[in-house]
């Protein structure tokens, strides 16, 4: 028992004393006890990283499903951080200098939600709903939303954009589209293909378009709007091969192209659909403007005009964001950004987050 005491002493107590007395010598706090007790609470919270880091490449050495190394966030409960440890260099507030500017926001802190998979388009839209809830209690409140509510949303819009093409084939092939996606995505089935899968099981494009055109040509005596398709197939191929047409006139008809751009079309939404109703969601197929759709979307429901503060519009705009030319971005970004560019946008998302009127 003696000898475990002194190796305890030796190996955990003596290097925490050591580090500390350094860094006393060194800052000579104002407040020498405050010092004390941040630091050693610092040293146990990294104590704690250092063990849930060990622990994690254990888990991936010892051979993890794909569950463990999926996008999301730890198990750790929203409340259950330390502000200090969260907010301050090094976990405590530096008194040592002479000014220090601080700012933080609160209604965010509160309601902010897990991440519990790759769907950060649906936590983060449900974490800026729950920092404008009237009560104040962000995601505690009765009205809060979590990602699942959001997920719910998304998945209502790439059902109706899943529709929108539908409609846009029928009137383009003449007939219904619906057997011939089915009859596609049980042949990709067959060869062990899936719209919205990972790796080799997930379906290519050429993939896509290879079996679509041999469902067509098994299917074309049928009628429409199987020949509509293999009609438009074919004039895709006299324009990739050019010196196979006869005469030297021709149509400029477009249909072949947008048939194509529509199938594909239908195939990536159903992708799309795919990936986000799975057991672990994930968001990666929605963009920009189905963002902005969801907020508006939940701003205009009923509960959004009982729980928002009265006369609130909740909207949602790009403010930082690629440069490019259609980019909407408020602030753009480029990697050929220089130090004081980027300070720059740093100061503007600080004055952001610092509005009232920003969650």
């Amino acid at each position: 028992m003696e000898k475990q005491a002194r190796d305890y002493l030796a190996n955990k107590v003596e290097p925490i004393l050591c580090s500390l007395l350094k860094k006393l010598a060194i800052d000579r706090p104002i407040n020498t006890r405050q010092y004390i007790i941040e630091n050693l609470r610092l040293q146990g919270a990294l104590e704690t990283k250092e063990k849930e880091a060990r622990n994690s490449r254990k888990d991936q050495e010892a051979g993890q499903d794909d569950d463990s190394k999926m996008e999301k966030d730890t198990l750790q409960a929203e409340g259950e951080y330390d502000l200090n440890t969260l907010m301050f260099p090094d976990g405590y507030l530096p008194t040592d200098k002479l000014n220090f500017l601080f700012q933080y926001n609160m209604a965010l802190l509160k309601g902010w939600v897990r991440q519990t998979s790759p769907a950060c388009a649906a936590s983060s839209v449900a974490g800026a709903w729950n920092a404008l809830l009237v009560g104040g209690e962000g995601r505690n409140d009765a009205s809060a939303l979590y990602q699942p509510d959001v997920v719910e949303v998304y998945v209502k819009l790439i059902e109706e954009q899943i529709a929108v093409r539908h409609a846009r084939l029928e009137r383009l092939l003449e007939g219904s589209v619906i057997p011939i996606e089915a009859a596609v995505i049980e042949q990709l089935r067959l060869l062990g293909k899936r719209f919205g899968e990972k790796g080799e099981a997930n379906v290519k494009k050429s993939e896509a378009m290879a079996v679509l055109r041999a469902v067509v040509a098994t299917n074309v005596e049928t009628g429409k709007p199987y020949k509509t398709l293999s009609e438009a197939f074919a004039a895709d191929d006299l324009k990739n091969h050019p010196e196979d047409v006869d005469d030297e006139g021709g149509d400029d008809d477009d249909t072949s192209d947008d048939l194509k751009t529509e199938m594909w079309g239908l195939f990536s939404r159903r992708a799309a659909m795919e990936r986000i109703s799975k057991p672990n969601p994930s968001t990666a197929d929605i963009g920009n403007s189905a963002v902005r759709e969801a907020v508006t979307r939940l701003s205009n429901s009923r509960e959004g005009g009982q729980v928002l503060p009265r006369g609130t519009t909740l909207a949602a705009y790009v403010a930082f964001g690629r440069a490019s030319k259609k980019s909407k971005a408020e602030t753009k970004i480029t990697s050929k950004d220089d130090d004081a560019t980027i300070a720059e946008q740093w100061l503007k998302l600080r004055e952001m987050l610092g509005r009232a009127d920003t969650p």
